[in-house]
């Protein structure tokens, strides 16, 4: 058992940590946007974004084919 364990071990969750709180804020956004905009709109932008994290995974899944 290493000394620093009980510090390495927040520091490992620390990526997780920021990816919920990233989740939370673009969330809360969504709703305020959502609540502002025509639906038609929003729902233009959902699917682009959506469509930019579907090119995201098939470059993640591309490069794992490469490697």
């Amino acid at each position: 058992m290493t000394p620093l364990r009980g510090v390495t071990m927040p520091l490992e969750s620390l990526p997780l940590a920021l990816l919920l709180w990233l989740a939370s804020v673009i969330l809360l956004a969504g709703v305020r946007i959502r609540n502002r905009i025509d639906a038609a709109v929003f729902r233009l932008w959902v699917k682009r974004a959506l469509f930019v994290i579907a090119l995201g995974m098939l470059a993640q899944y591309a490069y794992s084919l490469l490697n």
